[in-house]
This record gives structure tokens, C-alpha cells and sequence, in this order.
């Protein structure tokens, strides 16, 4: 089998070589479900998911919590404790949002392209409401 990376009209170029690759990796997986192989390392999708989510919530819900607590004495703990919450919910949030574009990529390509599309448009909207008015 002849692999040639060709210009952009040459037929043997990238769509071919995507297409042998495509081919192989197909042939590799056939009969072999994303859930039945067990690699010691490698977290289910399913779980990796719901788990990232649950711990959101809990960050979420923490968080709400402290709205309503009176913290004038403990500033330097709060402050602490605020800082320890966002970093485990930035961990838990790349998780996710990795774990949601791996999911994307058994799905064709124009899928794959509305979620990234999607991630850019909200991005600078959900900042955006951050932002305190002058």
C-alpha cells in the first residue's frame, strides 16, 4: 500500500492517509466496546463524568454556603478555603470538558465542531458577566 502526501489535489494526500488511518483504527477496535477494555490506569468515561460533576456541585454548594457566613474573623481562612475550591473546581472542570471532547470524538466531525464552536462563543458571554459595571 502506497502512502503519498501529495498537494491539495493530489488524491494520495492528507484525505488519503486520513483515510488509511481511519481504516486501521477501525480494524484495531472492531469488536472491542470503550467500556470492556480494562487497562489499569484508565477511568471509565462514564465515571470520570459524573464524578466530575458531583464534585462541582459539592464546590457549588460549599461555596453558597460561605456566602452566608459571617467571616469578618477568619478572614485568612476564608480566603484559604476559597482559594482550595477553586483550584479543585478548575481541576474538576478540565475533567470534565475533557472528558466531554474525548466522548465527541467518536461522533463525526461536524459534531466534534459544534462543541468547540459552542465553547468559544460562551466563553467571553460567561466572563463577560463577571465583569463589574463602571
Amino acid at each position: 500500500m502506497e502512502l503519498g502526501i501529495g498537494l491539495s489535489g493530489d488524491p494520495k494526500g492528507r484525505a488519503g492517509f486520513l483515510a488509511v488511518t481511519q481504516k486501521r483504527r477501525h480494524e484495531e477496535r472492531k469488536g472491542v466496546d470503550e467500556e470492556e477494555v480494562t487497562e489499569p490506569w484508565r477511568v471509565p468515561i462514564r465515571v470520570r463524568v459524573l464524578a466530575s460533576l458531583t464534585v462541582m456541585l459539592a464546590i457549588f454548594m460549599v461555596m453558597t454556603v460561605l456566602v452566608k457566613v459571617d467571616t469578618s474573623s477568619w478572614t485568612h481562612s476564608f480566603f484559604t478555603i476559597t482559594i482550595v475550591c477553586m483550584v479543585i473546581l478548575s481541576g474538576t472542570s478540565t475533567i470534565f470538558n475533557s472528558s466531554v471532547f474525548g466522548m465527541t470524538g467518536s461522533f463525526p466531525m461536524r459534531n466534534s465542531q459544534a462543541l468547540i464552536s459552542g465553547s468559544s462563543l460562551f466563553t467571553p458571554i460567561g466572563g463577560a458577566g463577571l465583569e463589574t459595571p463602571p
